[in-house]
Order: C-alpha cells, then structure tokens, then sequence
C-alpha cells in the first residue's frame, strides 16, 4: 500500500484514511505515523470526519505523551 513520490515512499491515500478512521485498531504504530502525515497533506478532508480527527489527536496523546 505504498508508493515512490520522488525520492520518497508514501502510503497510498485509501489506505492512510483507513488507519485513520480505526486509529485505536492493529495498525503498526508506524504505519499510524506515517498516515497522520499523508492526511496532514491532503488539501480536502471530507473523507475524514472530526471525530476521526479527535481519535486520532486523542491517539496522539496516548501514545506518546
């Protein structure tokens, strides 16, 4: 589910919006990080609900402060 943008490798949107939406779910912590960055990117969230976007700040917080 990645991809080469450049010199870099990104996580196709679909799947960063899916880690998202269940941001409490298996998910590598990782792979949680690097779809919070792909959705910061994103010029549009009307895919992303607000509460998908609290989970995630609480999500955050969990786990790392």
């Amino acid at each position: 589910m990645y991809q080469w943008k450049g010199k870099k490798i990104i996580m196709i949107k679909s799947k960063a919006i899916a880690i998202i939406k269940d941001i409490h779910g298996v998910a590598d912590p990782e792979d949680k990080l690097t779809a919070i960055q792909e959705i910061i990117d994103m010029e549009t969230y009307n895919s992303i609900t607000k509460a998908n976007l609290i989970d995630t700040l609480r999500w955050m917080i969990e786990e790392y402060i």
